[in-house]
């Protein structure tokens, strides 16, 4: 990407060397692409773990306004953990959990299968979180409030910026484009062979809403094709794992989240020792936590 696509999409204020700067403390990645105004998953990564950062992905100016605050009115973080940028914390249920300064890198851009960046019209919905490149059907059960020309990038022009020399893996990929799920997949490139867990919106809701839209089955064939299985499907999400990753280190459960009797997959990189570990977005009980013992990093 040239200088001006850098500052464009806010990538350039976090490069140190031509790399993302990230804290000599945090030793895993996660992807957030769509994070509309609470970025729950960001959330809930960054506040189970403080090892990890997000490089988070969301278009629309205004949800950015709501990630920094600008649209609170009353409660804070009552569904699940929800991430402020004007305090960079972690809010739930109003209270702080955590500080992520210097853990969150916050891009303005759409994601797409492009081989240059290029600009592109973007369909801002009424309905929050039904947003997309995409444009909507006659089945679609929103209409548009605003259509948006917003810069798109491919995913593997903004990770060439990752320091590969320091994180051997990304932990986890989220991806709720609204139909768009598959040209983000294909925009990783040569990059999807590092991603340990991901977790892609397949909602059987939003399908026929879009024109264009993507077929699941083509989604499956991809990652299957790469070496992912698909270990669980919740509520229109499904979750994968790379399966050649797993196979090269050790994978084992990690006992069961407190309070609520739900297995998470472990993963341990034998060279490191690094333990990467799948979140449950809804399983989250924030007051428990996964836990490491020393035998676990053993």
């Amino acid at each position: 990407m040239n200088r001006e696509t850098l500052r464009k999409i806010g990538l350039k204020k976090y490069l140190k060397n031509n790399i993302i700067d990230t804290p000599a403390e945090v030793d895993k990645i996660c992807i957030d692409v769509g994070l509309s105004t609470e970025a729950p998953y960001s959330g809930m990564w960054l506040s189970n773990d403080p090892e990890r950062c997000v490089i988070g992905i969301e278009p629309l100016e205004l949800h950015w306004d709501g990630l920094n605050g600008k649209l609170d009115v009353g409660d804070v973080g009552t569904r699940w953990p929800t991430t402020r940028l004007n305090t960079n914390s972690i809010i739930f249920r109003n209270s702080k959990l955590s500080n992520i300064s210097n853990r969150f890198f916050g891009l303005t851009c759409a994601i797409d299968d492009v081989l240059k960046p290029e600009k592109r019209s973007f369909y801002h919905m009424h309905n929050p979180g039904s947003s997309s490149l995409l444009k909507p059907s006659e089945l679609h059960t929103s209409s548009i409030k605003k259509v948006e020309t917003v810069q798109c990038v491919s995913l593997q022009d903004i990770l060439d910026y990752v320091d590969w020399e320091k994180f051997k893996f990304i932990e986890h990929v989220k991806i709720d484009c609204e139909g768009h799920e598959l040209s983000v997949i294909k925009s990783i490139g040569k990059y999807l062979k590092k991603i340990v867990f991901f977790t892609i919106e397949m909602s059987e809701f939003n399908q026929g809403h879009w024109e264009e839209q993507c077929d699941p089955v083509e989604i499956m064939h991809i990652l299957c094709n790469n070496g992912f299985r698909c270990f669980k499907i919740d509520d229109g999400n499904s979750l994968w794992l790379n399966e050649k990753i797993a196979r090269r280190n050790k994978t084992k459960w990690l006992g069961w989240i407190e309070r609520q009797g739900r297995p998470a997959v472990l993963i341990k990189d034998s060279d490191t020792s690094i333990i990467y570990y799948h979140d449950f977005i809804d399983e989250v009980d924030l007051s428990s936590h996964y836990v490491f013992t020393e035998e676990d990093r053993k």
